[in-house]
């Protein structure tokens, strides 16, 4: 599959509106035109214009479904084939009280305008259920807001599988869910396949009670998946959960937080990018408040950094944190760069590398840390800023460390040997630098304990 015809393909929806999902050079820029589309659509039409490589556009509404909601959308979606078609949801409420399952289809899609899905209380199933893992090309779900606010709505939005190309933008849940699935389940099955994910809403998170996940990227992933701005917040187990076995991830933009184990969570070969992760909602149970972990599915014999740049995290009050950016023992390297991280959260590290794997010993790798023009903040007290365990020839350049609360330090490093410390200025209450069973060749230093400064070379 060639990434450039997907992303072609992929920048009509509704007529009049065109969006480029998860391909253009800047993730702000949205283009829109009022001009009709190559189709000859009329612009002022509320219809949809129909993708390239579909054959046709279903309205559900003239296969007899109810935009009242007083009957069931499922079986209306049963009766039409999916094969090469874009079943299009109308402005309305539609009712779904089971799981919708097309089979035999190459291409399929789902495309809602001011389109609301509001399950029955306690339909815990898997409201569309699209998998393509056959001979499934493409899928796309785009403008469908899903209304979990009745207290026994739940029920996955979306649950997609498929080989090639995947495209789910402007999918909105609306109200706190407390039980049920994890809201959304994507999986890019086949290495060459790619996909994007663009405007998820998932906002009003879910209770500690329900112990799921906003986003999930399955254990049948291969391919490579673009989350671009979205927002997804406040549930109990990872935000977005995105370290499947293989494939990559890509964050580009949005803003995730308050999430217990971790807001934004993704694998090796990774990219974390122009996102914003904050952690401001004390919630006590809710386990482990991390910003963003770095963590693989398991450790790899051939591991790629993952890499998060341009980045803001915020670590204002959590119930326990591990971290603003944390690296497990699964993943060998990572890579921060041009990033701000701010905590005022006590003992929470604005960055800490765990303990590696011992079976990277066994592999020959020498895992390690790579951070340049990262700035933390912060009247975090106790513990340290950068904490780095057992990991060997890391480089930190351009750091500026500036935390008021007590016992505040500055770098850490235990069992790690070979370190470089370049340009760097660290302000804090406690040890600038602790070096613990560790070196660290300090280049161009200047620290600062409150009783004294120093310019280390």
């Amino acid at each position: 599959m060639h990434r450039r015809s997907f992303c072609k393909r992929t920048s009509i929806s509704v007529a009049g509106i065109a969006v480029l999902a998860g391909c253009n050079d800047n993730p702000e820029e949205e283009t829109t035109t009022t001009e009709p589309d190559d189709n000859g659509d009329d612009p002022d039409s509320n219809e949809p214009s129909l993708p390239d490589g579909f054959d046709r556009l279903e309205n559900v509404v003239d296969h007899g479904a109810d935009p009242s909601g007083g009957e069931s959308l499922l079986p209306v979606l049963e009766s039409i084939d999916p094969d090469g078609a874009i079943l299009y949801l109308p402005p309305g409420q539609y009712r779904m009280d089971g799981s919708w399952k097309p089979e035999e289809f190459q291409r399929t899609g789902v495309i809602g305008n001011d389109a609301t899905i509001v399950p029955d209380p306690g339909t815990q199933t898997y409201l569309f259920s699209i998998d393509g893992r056959g001979d499934g090309v493409e899928i796309r779900v785009e403008g469908l807001t899903f209304d979990f606010t009745h207290p026994d709505a739940g029920g996955r939005m979306v649950h997609l599988k498929v080989r090639d190309e995947l495209l789910v933008r402007d999918i909105t849940a609306r109200g706190t869910v407390k039980d049920g699935p994890s809201l959304v389940r994507v999986d890019v099955t086949d290495p060459d396949g790619e996909g994007v994910v663009e405007r998820l809403r998932l906002a009003d998170g879910a209770t500690v009670e329900s112990g799921i996940t906003g986003c999930y990227v399955g254990n049948d992933n291969r391919g490579d998946i673009t989350f671009r701005n979205c927002r997804i917040e406040g549930f109990p187990d990872n935000g977005l959960y995105a370290d499947p076995p293989a494939g990559s991830i890509t964050v580009d933009g949005g803003h995730f937080a308050n999430c217990g184990i971790s807001s934004v969570r993704v694998r090796g070969g990774s990219v974390v990018r122009n996102a914003t992760v904050r952690c401001d909602e004390d919630r006590l149970d809710f386990d482990n408040m991390r910003g963003i972990r770095l963590t693989d599915y398991e450790p790899q014999d051939t591991p790629e950094p993952a890499v998060v740049e341009n980045c803001r995290v915020e670590m204002y009050d959590v119930s326990h944190s591990d971290g603003a950016i944390e690296l497990s023992g699964q993943l060998a390297r990572a890579i921060v760069r041009d990033t701000q991280i701010l905590t005022d959260a006590d003992d929470v590290p604005a960055f800490n590398a765990k303990r590696p794997n011992s079976v990277f010993v066994e592999f020959g790798i020498q895992p390690s840390v790579e951070m340049e023009n990262v700035t933390v903040t912060g009247s975090a007290a106790d513990g340290e800023a950068i904490a780095i365990v057992g990991r060997n020839e890391c480089l930190l350049e351009d750091i500026d460390i500036r935390q008021t609360g007590q016992r505040r330090g500055g770098i850490s490093f235990r069992g790690s040997a070979d370190n470089v410390i370049r340009n760097a200025r660290i302000n804090v209450t406690g040890e600038p630098i602790s070096l613990d069973d560790s070196d660290a060749e300090t280049l161009d230093v200047d620290v600062d304990d409150g009783d004294d400064r120093a310019r280390l070379r």
